[in-house]
């Protein structure tokens, strides 16, 4: 590109100023604002139409005005600064952002690019601004500050511990943090390696969980760790991580959590617990251990009593009441297993007419006692379900027994079942105190019981129906209670799930007490270091025909077994010398013992007891006070074992 030039003489180079004038259609459809102002009195001197879309006035009023009239009052100082100083010759060109003050009153944001223009007849330059107008992005920029102003007033109150690393080290840590680590200055935990806080065992994990943030926007999950203060004391935490933008780059924010003191506090309750449980067997193997020679006692009765039907009658009321406090050692350690989750059931076919008739006689010395009448009714001959016998024995019986406690002498009291499309509906109703309204809602938490009065002293744990809702549960059904309230007796509804009415059932029948002659006399081998329970049950095995030998420590049974050389050994757990667990494996390990068929006979009937038996080499684990029916079977029918020569 080339540019002539006249030879006769120098044509004058047009100034800005003019070419702007000369290009005033350009000038006006400019998508800025533009203006033309005098240096010295601020006058507008020329102006485009999009200066007046933002000012609002038209051209003719901003002509008549000054710059000084549409800046804002507390930003017009530092434009009659620069005037001065471009008048000065010192500034040529400027940029600055403002506040405009429009014709009617509102406030406009505007981002003014500035330069001074000279022509040759002017002695004084004049200025040219192109005005934009930025009101949207500096109220989005002032959301964003005080946004971020909020957030970080925020983290520096928040109780969590939060920091900031980036290339290794840590770039911010909030008040909390500070406090966590120990620091008294927030600059002696900057500038730190972030694992010098994790403890060594966990530093492989942080690792991973950084290399996995840093990979992705999504954050790690809470996970527990241990991190070090920095007096090197270990606490744990549950962190979570993110990758986020920090000062134009990326980084990774972690927020944590001390969670040490609720650690120590579920130690603490964990610790409680085992304590629990190991008071509840204790308790139990107490209460079992003198139940045991009173119900072998009343089976001697019996044995003995000949014609007596008063002998036969206080051996049955001896034999119920001890059945009744087994069932509440049980319903003490059913507890501890609930509250755990480690009640376990046995799941068998069973037909739930049999179920509701167990649990009526177990009941029926108190039903006769207290004069109440019961009618039970189910509309079938057969209720088939999947479930736990005992335990829905268990279910049926605490029932009944609540009636029985809360209805006054001779009241009525009605159990009935029927079916539901595939669901069986047992009812339980009474005649009885009734439920306050404001007592129903809890009705099946623990420990809580209706009101007791004088008549109704036995009361009871207020354990039952907490075990029945258990129970019904785990069994796929659900149970309700309802109540007009007090005086208007009660009704407990059980829905359980019944078995297809298809197939053929095969209902078991359950082992009747037998005190005839055994058809298969063993030589017995029992120890026990309870002397009445030894001698009671000893003697009544004596009397059905099986050659018994006594003895009460470990050592004592060692000598004895290797010269008795039982077929059978009852061993109670708990003996002085050697345990039952020590003579149980010593009997294992003898090559002329190793057959003989090994009960445990104890008052510790926990999973981990059962357990620890089977490893010892117990063929059966039985409970104390031991029901006959139980002991006898496995007398009559239970054959050598054939793992080594008899």
């Amino acid at each position: 590109m080339s540019i002539d030039h006249p030879t006769d003489q120098p044509r004058p180079i047009p100034c800005p100023w003019e070419r702007v004038c000369e290009h005033r259609t350009l000038f006006d459809v400019m998508a800025v604002g533009h203006a033309v102002n005098d240096v010295r009195t601020g006058h507008f001197l020329q102006v485009n139409s999009k200066l007046c879309e933002l000012t609002g006035y038209t051209e003719k009023e901003l002509l008549s005005r000054t710059i000084f009239d549409v800046i804002h009052p507390d930003d017009c100082e530092p434009v009659r600064e620069r005037a001065r100083r471009i008048a000065a010759g010192e500034v040529a060109e400027w940029q600055a952002e403002k506040r405009y003050l429009r014709k009617d009153g509102q406030i406009r944001w505007v981002l003014i690019a500035g330069r001074s223009v000279r022509s040759a007849q002017d002695a004084d330059p004049r200025v040219v601004r192109a005005v934009q107008d930025v009101t949207e992005r500096r109220i989005a920029e002032e959301a964003l500050r005080e946004s971020e102003a909020r957030y970080r007033r925020l983290v520096e109150l928040s109780p969590g511990i939060v920091l900031v690393h980036r290339d290794g080290a840590v770039i911010y840590a909030n008040p909390a943090c500070v406090r966590f680590f120990g620091a008294q200055r927030v600059q002696e935990v900057l500038g730190r390696a972030p694992l010098d806080f994790v403890h060594s065992d966990y530093r492989d994990l942080v690792r991973e969980r950084m290399k996995q943030v840093s990979e992705s926007n999504v954050p790690n999950p809470p996970r527990e760790m241990k991190w070090l203060t920095l007096g090197g004391e270990a606490r744990d935490v549950e962190v979570v991580a993110a990758s986020i933008p920090w000062e134009g780059r990326r980084a990774i924010m972690v927020i944590a959590h001390d969670i040490t003191e609720r650690k120590r506090a579920e130690e603490e309750l964990r610790e409680a617990d085992r304590r629990k449980d190991e008071f509840l067997a204790t308790l139990a193997h107490e209460l079992r251990n003198p139940l045991a020679p009173i119900r072998t006692g009343a089976d001697i009765v019996r044995v003995h009593g000949g014609g007596s039907s008063r002998l036969q009658w206080a051996a049955s009321l001896i034999n119920r009441q001890v059945g009744h406090l087994t069932h509440l050692v049980d319903d003490l350690l059913d507890l501890s297993r609930v509250t755990r989750g480690r009640l376990s059931l046995t799941f068998e076919q069973v037909d739930l007419r049999d179920v509701v008739w167990q649990a009526v006689e177990m009941n029926r010395a108190a039903l006769d006692a207290r004069g109440h009448a019961l009618t039970v009714e189910v509309t079938e001959g057969r209720f088939f379900l999947r479930g736990d016998v005992l335990r829905l024995v268990q279910v049926v019986s605490n029932l009944l027994s609540n009636a029985i406690k809360y209805t006054p002498n001779h009241g009525t009291l009605h159990v009935s079942a029927i079916r539901e499309d595939e669901r069986v509906t047992l009812r339980v109703r009474d005649t009885g105190v009734g439920i306050k309204p404001d007592l129903l809602p809890h009705i099946f938490h623990l420990f809580v019981q209706g009101e007791r009065t004088l008549d109704r002293a036995e009361g009871g744990l207020g354990i039952g129906l907490t075990l029945v809702k258990a129970i019904v549960e785990m069994h796929g059904g659900e149970v309700a209670a309802k109540s007009a309230g007090p005086g208007k007796g009660a009704e407990f509804t059980i829905r359980l799930p019944l078995l297809p009415i298809s197939g053929s059932y095969r209902t078991e029948s359950r082992p009747q007490p037998s005190y005839a002659p055994s058809r298969n006399p063993r030589r017995v081998l029992l120890v026990d270091d309870n002397r009445d329970a030894l001698e009671s049950l000893g003697y009544l095995l004596e009397q059905m025909g099986h050659d018994v030998r006594l003895a009460t420590d470990g050592h004592e049974a060692l000598a004895l077994a290797r010269e008795f050389r039982p077929e059978v050994a009852v061993l109670d757990l708990g003996l002085p010398g050697l345990t039952g667990f020590e003579l149980a494996r010593e009997l294992r390990q003898d090559a002329t013992l190793g057959s003989v068929i090994l009960i445990a006979l104890t008052g510790y009937g926990q999973e981990i007891d059962q357990q620890k038996s089977r490893r010892a080499g117990f063929d059966f684990h039985l409970l104390k006070p031991v029901g006959l029916p139980d002991l006898t079977q496995i007398l009559e029918d239970a054959p050598p074992r054939k793992d080594v020569p008899v």
